[in-house]
């Protein structure tokens, strides 16, 4: 008995020494967004999954998936924003487009993925902490919109 006793105290010990904490956003909190077509582009589905890890080498991530868009085709991602430091309104009128340097080119089934690793720099760089922001995510075809999602609100912390 006095054997099972240590081992379960050793096997604790060993657990807490070895256990590691992720603190993720706990502000925003990772979203999958449906992307639609914009007018009579071709599109099967699409998401847009935004995660907040707000590590010290990514303070997000994001993954951009196309399926059954427009074959062959490469397309620039930008934000549409409202809200501060913008205005006030989140997720209304008055949208400002801000191009995040990201592209997604689809194969010859109009099928694309990408990823955008953002550093906390970018957000301490522009002076958005403690902000919120209403985002759409809009996937440009030789700067015209073909694609896009909802608006979110996103806490920028």
């Amino acid at each position: 008995m006095r054997l099972l006793i240590l081992a379960t105290i050793a096997c604790s010990g060993l657990l807490s020494t070895t256990t590691t904490t992720a603190l993720a956003d706990q502000t925003f909190h990772s979203v999958r967004l449906s992307v639609a077509a914009v007018g009579d582009n071709p599109l099967r589905n699409g998401d847009v999954i935004d995660i907040h890890a707000n590590g010290p080498v990514n303070y997000a991530i994001e993954e951009y998936h196309l399926n059954g868009a427009k074959p062959n085709t490469t397309y620039v991602v930008e934000y549409l924003v409202t809200g501060a430091p913008f205005g006030t309104a989140v997720c209304d009128s008055g949208a400002l487009p801000f191009p995040n340097g990201a592209t997604v080119s689809t194969d010859t089934n109009g099928n694309g993925n990408s990823q955008l690793k953002i550093p906390p720099s970018f957000v301490t760089g522009l002076g958005l902490h403690n902000t919120v922001l209403g985002l759409t995510w809009v996937f440009l075809n030789g700067g015209t919109p073909a694609y896009q999602t909802s608006c979110i609100s996103v806490g920028l912390d």
